[in-house]
Formats: structure tokens, sequence, C-alpha cells
């Protein structure tokens, strides 16, 4: 494979060492292994689409999940945390793959996406994001440590909706993150930067540093991305209309500066460690839709075109990632746009929750915390539209194969 590159606000950075600034002007190493994903130009096209089977029945009866008592704190976590065969330590593919045809051995597709039908709607899908104006691409800019197992599934489902770049800044993961991602590097539609931030007070640092050299691209170059996400890697942004792609729902809003996009948090579903499957497939329950509490802080999203807003241009600084500043940012209604904040199992959840807050919040703190947002009253898998072709995104990288030419052979 051709070295990658991306081109960024004051250099172009090459496979190699970077220095990216924190907020008092100090000069960070960071490592850069990725680059901007190649362009989809040329590729074929459709204007077919696809629709939706969708639930949104409130659970009863044997299917309400229990929930766990809280804990006294001289008690041990009932739940080690690692996440079992398939949780936080384990062998991602091993985790998503499905029994193949006629019971064979397992694949990454598996028997359910491979019909005519399933495959139909993957060739779709993948044309419908290949169309996708270059004037209207999407970035997207996250934070990430220790949770390599769930990575390639948030790329590809990403990538499937029609985000185009993925700038992943890793800090300091102690897992096999990095190995994890190469696969994606090489596809070229992941960068990652391993930027030590250190505190958790500092998560906006590097997401500061991405949004300004965005926001530089853009400036120079109408066919860099236009939308900035800036949410989490247990939060899959999901177009509610299955039939466009994230960048045809948030051009409707392409006259102000940025927007809000609600978040929605889905229960552990009573798994205590992680079941085999994608996470998109397995746990589909969760809180009210309009549930404050349970789906406070929403996640924003920067439109970076200077030449569009009316409500004036988003800085170049945001203070946290649940709104901008220098603007008002339209708020998205749940039925437009909506992210589904995941739990996971509750292993899981107990034990990144107490990686990452440990120095901050007591046990007690955590286990509270588990009992608030294991809500499992509602069900909808609008977000399994996507599964087969999240599936197959996973495949083509797996066998090196460019993904902008790979689409599913369908029988004549």
């Amino acid at each position: 494979m051709a070295m990658a590159m991306m081109t960024v606000a004051m250099a172009t950075v090459i496979v190699g060492f970077v220095e990216a600034k924190d907020d008092g002007g100090v000069a960070v190493p960071g490592v850069v292994i990725g680059a901007v994903p190649p362009s989809t130009e040329g590729q074929q096209q459709s204007h077919s689409s696809v629709g939706s089977t969708t639930t949104h029945d409130r659970l009863r009866g044997s299917m309400t999940v229990p929930r766990p008592r809280l804990l006294e704190s001289d008690e041990p976590y009932p739940w080690t945390g690692a996440g079992g065969k398939f949780g936080l330590t384990s062998d991602w593919r091993e985790a998503a793959m499905m029994p193949g045809a006629r019971g064979g051995e397992a694949t990454m597709r598996g028997d359910s996406c491979m019909g005519d039908a399933k495959q139909r709607q993957v060739r779709e899908i993948l044309e419908r994001r290949a169309k996708t104006p270059g004037t209207s691409k999407v970035a997207a800019c996250v934070r990430t440590k220790d949770f390599g197992r769930f990575l390639p599934e948030w790329i590809a489902y990403h990538y499937a909706i029609g985000v185009d770049e993925m700038t992943i800044y890793d800090d300091d993961s102690n897992d096999d993150t990095v190995e994890i991602l190469q696969p994606f590097v090489d596809a070229g539609i992941v960068t990652y930067i391993l930027e030590r931030t250190g505190h958790w007070e500092n998560q906006m640092t590097p997401l500061n540093l991405c949004l300004e050299e965005h926001m530089v691209r853009r400036l120079g170059d109408n066919e860099a991305p236009r939308w900035l996400l800036f949410h989490d890697t247990d939060e899959y942004v999901v177009p509610v209309d299955t039939s466009v792609t994230i960048a045809q729902a948030l051009d409707k809003h392409s006259a102000t500066c940025c927007v809000r996009v609600p978040r929605v948090t889905y229960g552990a579903g009573g798994h205590d460690e992680m079941p085999q499957g994608l996470l998109l497939e397995v746990f589909l329950q969760h809180a009210h839709l309009h549930d404050f509490k349970s789906n406070r802080l929403p996640k924003v999203a920067v439109n970076l075109d200077t030449t569009q807003p009316l409500l004036g241009q988003a800085r170049s600084r945001l203070k946290s990632m649940h709104n901008g500043q220098g603007c008002q940012c339209d708020v998205i209604p749940v039925d437009e746009i909506r992210i589904n904040h995941y739990l996971g199992s509750r292993g899981d959840y107990l034990g990144k929750t107490k990686r990452y807050w440990q120095e901050v919040y007591s046990r007690d703190k955590v286990e509270k915390w588990l009992l608030e947002r294991d809500i499992n009253s509602f069900k909808s898998d609008t977000i399994t539209t996507w599964a087969c072709a999240t599936r197959e995104v996973l495949s083509v990288v797996l066998e090196g194969s460019d993904l902008n030419k790979v689409l599913p052979v369908m029988d004549e």
C-alpha cells in the first residue's frame, strides 16, 4: 500500500511523528500512523433506497430485564469487567463472527447476511455512501483508551452510514488498540494518533486540535469534510431515516454552524458479560427516548462551511463535546438523528468505568451509575439496517481489499 498522507493546518503529516499543541501552547509529541481516506470519485452510484423494519415497543412480562441490586461498598464486584469470552480483552474477530453457510465455518459475514435481499441492501447502502458529494463529506474526531475490542465495529458502522474520515486519538491504551486499528489505517479510513492527554480533564485538547485542523482544511479545500462529529467510541450516530446517509441527514441543517445530536442510552439487556455478535445486533433495549436523566448530554457536530452558517461561526476551541462555542447550535429532534449510547455488558461497564473514573469517583458512585443507566424499557432495531453493511466493511478490510471498489457480488 502506498504511504498514507494527510494535509493538516500547518503541515503535511506522513507516517511518523508530529507535534500537537495542548491548550497551553506546549508541544506534545504524537504518533501518526494513518491518513485521510482516498477519494471515492468514480464509484458506481445508485438511487435505490433501503427500507427498515423498526420496533419501538415497551417490553413486558418475561421480556423485562431485571435490574441488579445496589452493592455494599465492601462486597466484590459481581462481574469482573474483563468482559468474559467476548469482552474487552477478547479477539474482536472471534467475537463478531457468526455461523457460515449451512452451519459451516463461522465467517465475518455470517449466514444472515448472505441472502440476495440482504446483499442487495448492502450494495445499496455502500453505493449510496459512495455518491455523497465531495462538498458534503463527514469526519469524526474521537478519543479512546483500552477499547480496542469494540473499535472495528464502530469504525465499520460509521463508514457504512457515510463517515468518510475518522481521526482516533489514543490516550496511551494498554490493550492491543494499535494492532487492531492497523488494517483500518491501511484501508485509508482511519488516522491513528497516540496522544497522551493524561488527566481526564484534558480530553478536549486533542479534539480541539482536530477541529482546528479540519477548519483550516475546509478553508482551503471545498471537498474537505464539511461536518465534524464529536462523540465517543461507545456511541453510534444513527440517521433515523435509514434511506439516507449521515451527510444527507446533517445537510438539512446546513444553514447553522453546529447541531446538538440527542443521545439514547442502551442498557445491558440482562448480559453480565459480552455475548457474541455486534453491539448493534445484540443490544436493542433502551431508555425512553425523552428520558432526560438517562439520555442527558447530547453531542455536537460542527459545520465547517464558513460560507453558509447564518448564526455565526463556531470557534476552533470547544469547552466540551456537548455544545458549540461562538454560535447557537440547532437542536436535532430525536426522531431525526440520534446517538445510541451503549452501556455494553454490566461487566464491561463496571470495568471501563473503574479504569476511567476511579481517580475521581468512589466505587459506590460507579455502582449507582450502573443502576441508573442500565435501563431496558423499550426496544428499537433501526440501527440493524446497517448490520450487514458493517459486516461487509469488516470483511473487506480484513481481506485487504479496496473499500472503494469492492461491493457484494449479486447472483444474476
